[in-house]
Formats: structure tokens, sequence, C-alpha cells
């Protein structure tokens, strides 16, 4: 019996997709890998893979990731408020360009992080299906590659299995 290492198991496999998307996706830069690390021992995920994810988010992706995560985030608020009328992106995005930005902190940082837990679970599913899809074709490779083995083998006698 082959014994699989715990890395591999699917638990902590898709505990670090989840986990590590939205940790990725918050406001965090700069102690995401650190924060990561105390994650995974806390809830047993993996660390490689919850690790790799924090490098969503770098110097040259920050910008457009915090944007889409804040604009996500402050259509929710605005949504979930009961503001009548119409959501406008561009009045979310002058808010952010204009020189007020400290008065509208609180707004700014709990738009940031309900966005970036939103559009972190979403990088997250499509993550798991990707990887739920990879691994389903794995094992239906590895299946016909042990049938075709096996036919080899009752073919040929005298080549047996390795």
């Amino acid at each position: 019996m082959v014994r699989r290492h715990r890395a591999q198991e699917r638990g902590p496999l898709l505990r670090a997709i989840y986990f590590g998307s939205v940790l990725a996706l918050l406001p965090l830069m700069g102690i995401q890998l650190p924060l990561s690390l105390l994650l995974c021992l806390l809830v047993r995920a993996n660390l490689p893979v919850c690790a790799a994810l924090q490098f969503i988010t770098n110097p040259l992706t920050a910008v457009p990731v915090y944007g889409l995560t804040y604009l996500v985030g402050h259509w929710i608020m605005y949504h979930l408020s009961g503001s009548p009328g119409a959501y406008d992106p561009a009045a979310a995005l002058a808010l952010v360009q204009s020189g007020e930005l400290l008065s509208a902190a609180g707004d700014v940082l709990g738009s940031l992080v309900l966005g970036g837990v939103v559009v972190g679970l979403a990088v997250g599913l499509v993550a798991d299906l990707g990887w739920r899809l990879l691994a389903w074709e794995a094992r239906v490779f590895r299946d016909r590659y042990q049938r075709l083995r096996e036919r080899a083998a009752a073919a040929d006698p005298r080549r047996g299995l390795d």
C-alpha cells in the first residue's frame, strides 16, 4: 500500500486554495507570506500552495487587483446600504483619486476588505474547479495507462509488469 504524503491530500489542498486566495487579495501586501505561514499552521493547510498564491499580488499587479477588489466591495456595500439610483463606478474611483482619501479611509478600507474576500473566494472557486478537473484527467489517464499495461502483459507473458 502506497502511503500518500499529507500535502497531497484533498482537505489540506482545498483549505490552502481557498484561504490562500482570500489572503492574497486582502490589502495586506508585504505581510501576506508570514500570515500565510501562520494561517496554514492554524488550519492545517498545504503551505506551498498557500504561499504560492500570495504572489498573485505583487508590485506589478497590485494596482489592478486592488482596484478590482475595491470596485467589487464598493458595489456590494452600495447595494447593501439600499442607496437609491444606479451604481456609478466612476464616482467610486473619483473618491479614491480625490485628495480627500483620508476622510474616506474607513469606507475605502472596508470596500477593499469586503471585495478582497468576495473576489478571493471566487478565485479560490475557479482554482478549486481547475484542480478537480486536472485531478480527474490525471485519474482517467492513469487508469487508461494501467489497462494498456495489463493488456500488453496479457498479450506478451514474457514482458510482465514492471
